[in-house]
């Protein structure tokens, strides 16, 4: 079965939409839209409304924007954040005590056979039991009362005639070797046990799939390159699209249903969570934003799209247009390339079809729905525009000691105002 895809763009707008809440939205219908409901294709999809962008856009310098953006580093804090984090992932709590008694949780290692042999899903490392809770079967937690903490011992069990987890095993003797590891402290009232960042640990947290901390050190500092250059790409597109927006001019007056069709890609994927939680649409969008009604939440939903969206979209689709970017095989394939490495970290495009049982592009544009060549050709086109940019690059501490500056001058500047309205 294939995995869906998840849509980033549009739970973006979600997040973004909570931050703002109803309270927050304009009054009345959003300025420049029919009020008409977006049309939608066979299967239920809106359908995107057909317009010119360069009717509604003039374009000023996009070519050579001069910005500057913050270079980013995978450091050595950075290597020790995240060793640090397996760590605590790892840690555990314990209690000072060596006898296990009914009631207790204890951590377990344990591998089942029946006539000598090993069968299915009958084995387990560090599994916490609570003796006395039946959840293993009959006999097998009474078989550890009173035995000692760091002993191994055989438990004789025999499954029952119509034991449903595993038909292979029912009405048949076996014998479970179990080492018991420490009884669980579940209060946590201790203090956690913190384990040592070594091959040991690299192997039970990797389930094998690394051996030494060599290994998966090679692991970690690709991952925090990937990190931190995606973060510093992400920064640089957004610097520079904020410098495209402020040279371009946008007619008041948006494309005919451009709004509605916002709306109901919204309204779509917000009804998708409402029936996941199992909830009524009104008491979801009065607890997630604040609406009273559904034309309040539209409000602010298409007041949102209009201020800070439609205007970037706009811009991008006219200089598409400029440009002659149109979603070919070449353009479509190298958005699934970006968004697999950008938002699941997959450096090739075959391993990311492989982990969502896709067989091919066709596959992915099925999975992914009707929005792709749009997505694809806006990916495209601020692609050319970064690659035109003419960037300076600042490091983190340098980018810090301006943000602080900024911010004392903003605060001397509200000071003065305070000055001069005391005056």
């Amino acid at each position: 079965m294939k995995k869906k895809i998840l849509f980033v763009l549009t739970l973006g707008f979600a997040v973004a939409l909570f931050a703002a809440g109803c309270g927050n939205a304009a009054s009345g219908d959003a300025s420049g839209n029919a009020s008409a409901d977006a049309t939608a294709d066979a299967s239920g999809n809106p359908i995107k409304p057909t317009y010119r962008a360069l009717d509604y856009v003039t374009l000023g310098e996009y070519k050579g924007v001069e910005v500057t953006a913050t270079k980013y580093e995978a450091t050595e804090e950075d290597y020790q954040e995240t060793v640090e984090g397996i760590q605590d992932e790892m840690s555990y709590y314990k209690l000072d005590k060596d006898t296990v008694e009914s009631g207790d949780t204890v951590n377990i290692d344990y591998v089942g056979k029946i006539d000598g042999e090993e069968f299915d899903n009958g084995s387990a490392e560090g599994y916490d039991l609570e003796i006395g809770s039946g959840t293993f079967v009959d006999g097998f937690e009474d078989g550890l009362i009173g035995k000692k903490v760091g002993n191994t011992v055989d438990v004789k069990v025999t499954f029952p005639d119509d034991y449903s987890k595993n038909s292979d095993v029912a009405g048949k003797d076996a014998v479970f070797t179990v080492t018991l590891n420490y009884i669980v402290d579940v209060d946590q009232e201790t203090d956690p046990i913190v384990p040592e960042y070594d091959d040991a640990l690299v192997e039970e947290y990797t389930d094998g799939e690394y051996t030494t901390t060599a290994e998966y050190d090679k692991v970690i500092w690709n991952d925090l390159k990937n990190e931190a250059e995606t973060q510093t790409q992400e920064e640089l597109r957004t610097a520079v699209q904020d410098a495209v927006l402020e040279n371009a001019t946008i007619a008041d007056e948006l494309p005919e249903g451009l709004l509605d069709y916002y709306y109901a890609v919204e309204k779509q994927y917000e009804t998708q969570m409402v029936e996941a939680y199992g909830m009524e649409f009104e008491d979801y969008i009065s607890q997630a934003y604040g609406c009273s009604t559904e034309a309040e939440y539209k409000t602010m939903v298409q007041d949102y799209f209009a201020s800070e969206v439609v205007p970037l979209q706009l811009v991008c689709e006219a200089i598409g247009e400029t440009e002659n970017i149109t979603a070919t095989d070449e353009v479509v394939e190298n958005y699934i390339e970006y968004y697999a490495k950008s938002y699941y970290n997959y450096d090739d495009v075959d391993s990311f079809l492989e982990a969502f049982g896709l067989e091919s592009v066709d596959d992915f544009r099925e999975a992914y729905g009707s929005s792709l060549d749009s997505d694809a050709v806006s990916v495209a086109v601020w692609d050319l525009v970064v690659d035109n940019a003419k960037v300076t690059y600042i490091s983190e501490e340098e980018a810090a000691a301006m943000e602080s500056a900024d911010a004392s001058a903003d605060a001397s500047d509200e000071d003065a105002e305070v000055e001069v309205e005391e005056e």
